[in-house]
């Protein structure tokens, strides 16, 4: 596609077979009579008349022959076809995206016209085509390792719009490779940075430890239809990326988010994308094999094997889980949260008030 002709693009396709019905019924030619013009069979002149089949040189002689009009009128013609056509496709490629966050949150200019959508998405995913677009962005999702729910089933644009970005964001960030061992280690000190309130002052501390290890850390507000909390891959460059949208807007499940993607890059290595909901619900028993052997390793570095056993009989009161995250050196947001996923505290629990909370401005994530 031609990113800077603006020739008049109808946003519409209309085939050669369409030039070729009009003449059948301006002439009272019928199929059998057109098939036996141009020496084809009948199922070729219904796979032509479908647009099915390309109008090759050999096509274009015998329409020209059989109806009239100039080998080079059919294959302009059919050229043009598949030029808008393929028009048609992205523009409706272009519509499973969310523009408008897109534009909002500054990670493309606003597009005036729907063909400048279609140029400005294309650049964006640096593709030429919606064709290598899918091979490269929605391929990978649809085999990726999804945690989603099933009541809500992915949009797969929103989806890649928010790892697009949060692969540009990373690529801009200085990491070292990929040092699994460092990583482990960058977790267990990364547990003490639960206690900064301010997502200014933990994102550049997170980001600047784990980049140490190898390991890209972004936040990435969802747009429209993203329903993720994070995300976890492997760059080309032999980093790994971690991805977050603070989807919840609370600090328990902020972090464990980060330490559940973490637990994915340490336990199962190169090779695959994990995209994972974390529902606020989520107990124990929805999970596949993977999903809990992530979640029981994330909440091992959250809190210690020691913390963990402590769960189990922590007052349930202020000052009980305020004596356990201090001594855990955790924020008690944090602890509330296990309790819930434990099902010791009800989702419901005025105990929950000491989660800190957040809010996305426009792109950047702030305390409420």
């Amino acid at each position: 596609m031609n990113m800077v002709d603006r020739r008049f693009q109808p946003r519409w396709a209309s085939a050669p077979a369409d030039t070729i019905r009009a003449v059948m019924r301006e002439r009272d030619i019928s199929t059998s009579d057109l098939a036996r013009a141009m020496a084809v069979t009948s199922d070729e002149l219904d796979a032509i008349l479908a647009a099915r089949q390309p109008i090759s040189i050999a096509v274009a002689r015998r329409l020209s022959t059989a109806i009239g009009g100039t080998v080079g009128f059919w294959i302009a013609r059919d050229g043009q076809y598949r030029e808008d056509l393929a028009r048609v496709v992205a523009d409706e490629w272009a519509e499973t995206l969310p523009i408008k966050d897109m534009a909002s949150y500054g990670w493309i200019d606003r597009p005036t016209d729907w063909s400048g959508r279609i140029d400005i998405a294309l650049s964006f995913f640096d593709v030429p085509d919606v064709d290598t677009w899918s091979e490269q962005y929605l391929q990978p999702l649809r085999t990726a390792r999804l945690r989603v729910s099933a009541r809500r089933p992915p949009k797969y644009g929103s989806m890649a719009a928010w790892l697009r970005q949060a692969e540009k964001q990373a690529l801009a960030l200085e990491c070292k490779s990929w040092n699994p061992s460092r990583f482990a280690q960058v977790l267990s000190e990364a547990r003490a940075l639960t206690r900064l309130k301010n997502p200014a002052t933990f994102g550049p501390k997170l980001q600047q430890v784990c980049a140490t290890a190898g390991v890209a850390v972004v936040m990435v507000r969802p747009p429209e239809g993203c329903t993720v909390s994070g995300a976890a891959r492997f760059l080309a460059d032999n980093r790994g990326l971690i991805a977050l949208t603070a989807r919840h807007q609370t600090d328990d499940h902020l972090w464990f988010t980060f330490f559940h993607e973490a637990a994915h890059l340490l336990l199962d290595g190169a090779g695959a994308t994990y995209v994972d909901e974390m529902p606020e619900a989520t107990t124990t028993e929805d999970l596949v094999d993977q999903e809990r052997a992530a979640d029981d390793l994330a909440a091992r570095y959250l809190l210690s094997q020691e913390g963990l056993v402590r769960l189990e009989t922590v007052r349930l009161d202020v000052r009980g889980i305020m004596k356990l995250a201090n001594e855990l050196n955790v924020a008690p947001g944090i602890i509330v949260g296990q309790l819930q996923y434990r099902r010791r505290l009800g989702f419901g629990s005025g105990l929950s008030h000491l989660k800190r909370r957040y809010r996305w401005v426009g792109a950047t994530l702030e305390m409420r």
